[in-house]
């Protein structure tokens, strides 16, 4: 009977500490869980932080830009485009589309040294006397001719003559395709391409949708 009572207290003791393992890794668990929590919400605080910071700074030279000299404007301001083709060329146009274009380096620099002197964050400049356009080669002159290319990305927007370098900068050889089967097709990795519902085909193979 002794043994019996011996056996039952071993199993007791035994589940007792299968529970209090359990109860411990399960606040193991909590607690990488809220740091998994807690990293990715300064990664996002940090994310917003940047964008904001940039779009102030963008903001704090268009409202100061007769200290500097000819601020044309942003990027995204300075060209028409057609409501079919705005995701494509947005998505092309990436984080070029807050830069600042301005007439010169000296502009530039100015506007920099405002910004930095009072502490007011990050821009991008695109001096226009600076900026030259990029050499079309052969190869995206052939694809422009086959089936599913809508056009090159710098010809599909409206924009006065004197930003056509800076256009062309941005969207470099970049093609817009109908949608990720021409590109498919076309051969992914032979040109930059974006479709009209905002999916990028890198030169490199990389697919971002």
């Amino acid at each position: 009977m002794q043994t019996e009572v011996s056996g039952v207290g071993q199993l007791i003791n035994e589940q007792k500490s299968l529970l209090e393992q359990i109860a411990k890794e399960k606040i193991e668990a909590q607690l990488k869980t809220a740091e998994l929590e807690k990293k990715i919400f300064q990664d996002q605080s940090e994310q917003n932080y940047r964008q904001v910071s940039g779009l102030f700074a963008v903001q704090s030279v268009l409202e100061n830009k007769d200290k500097f000299g000819v601020v044309n404007g942003l990027v995204s301001e300075l060209a028409e485009v057609e409501e079919k083709y705005r995701l494509a060329l947005e998505v092309a146009a990436g984080s070029y589309l807050s830069a600042l274009v301005v007439q010169n380096e000296q502009v530039a620099r100015l506007a920099i040294e405002f910004l930095r002197d009072n502490r007011l964050g990050v821009a991008t400049f695109l001096p226009l006397n600076k900026i030259n356009s990029r050499f079309i080669d052969k190869d995206t002159e052939e694809v422009l001719t086959m089936p599913g290319v809508v056009g090159l990305a710098s010809k599909l927007i409206k924009h006065e003559g004197k930003f056509a370098n800076i256009f062309s900068f941005i969207f470099g050889q970049t093609i817009v395709v109908e949608n990720l089967l021409a590109a498919q097709k076309i051969g992914v990795g032979r040109a930059r391409m974006v479709t009209l519902d905002g999916d990028v085909v890198e030169k490199s193979g990389a697919m971002k949708g």
